[in-house]
């Protein structure tokens, strides 16, 4: 680690070399994305540790979930929110502290962070919740209008384009009442059809282009993640919060 610090360090004295290498490598990994689209991702999350599953939790505070919780006052009542890319399941565990007796599930691909997950809720003597592995396209196998609410949160950002679209459509077929993004969104205009672009190692789309095939556009709201919610560059750039309604 020490030593590629000191390689990064020697880079940016460099100027102009520091740019050019960084572009070099982003097309690079632009190309590797595109050509063996979400199994790059999948592969990394699957070989994830139990250490690094538990390391996790440092997260669990992370001050844009209170931002994320604020967005379900409009939608009460609700009794059930299906969170795909869950994790150890953070955002379901501060909607249960806010709303109790509401039936909450998560999909996440990791193992090792739904095990963590499953000690850490029957830890807090929770009986309302279920978490499954899985991919995201596990969400094929869930009855029509199964849950209330459906939530992403950081998860869409590693769905290439070769899958978003049937994700997509599923979520809509699932969901009674919402869908809410929290997100990496194409506010310039790039992403004509939502399919999306790479962009630093995720992918970055036009939600709005990629819901209005399902609902009129007045029904989805898009809203910019303050920088003091979530401090870190990439998403004070692109990080919003996508809320539509069905």
């Amino acid at each position: 680690m020490r030593r590629d610090l000191n390689l990064k360090s020697l880079l940016k004295k460099q100027g102009w070399f520091y740019s050019y290498a960084r572009m070099v490598y982003w097309k690079f990994m632009s190309l590797r994305a595109m050509l063996y689209g979400a199994g790059i991702e999948e592969k990394k999350w699957t070989s994830r540790n139990m250490m690094q599953a538990r390391k996790s939790f440092e997260n669990l505070g992370h001050p844009h979930r209170r931002f994320l919780l604020n967005e379900f006052k409009d939608m009460e009542p609700f009794s059930s929110v299906l969170e795909i890319g869950t994790g150890y399941g953070a955002n379901l565990y501060w909607i249960w502290k806010k709303y109790g007796n509401v039936r909450l599930s998560g999909i996440d691909m990791d193992s090792a962070s739904i095990k963590e997950g499953e000690k850490f809720f029957a830890g807090k003597k929770m009986t309302n919740f279920n978490l499954t592995v899985g991919k995201a396209d596990i969400i094929e196998r869930i009855p029509d209008k199964s849950y209330d609410i459906i939530l992403t949160d950081a998860a869409l950002i590693y769905i290439d384009p070769g899958k978003i679209m049937k994700i997509i459509k599923e979520m809509f077929r699932v969901a009674r009442k919402s869908l809410i993004f929290c997100e990496w969104h194409d506010y310039a205009g790039n992403d004509p059809r939502g399919a999306g672009f790479y962009y630093r190692g995720c992918w970055v789309r036009n939600y709005a282009n990629l819901c209005k095939y399902y609902v009129p556009e007045e029904k989805i709201k898009i809203k910019k993640i303050p920088d003091c919610a979530w401090p870190e560059k990439n998403w004070q750039k692109l990080g919003y919060l996508i809320k539509v309604s069905i």
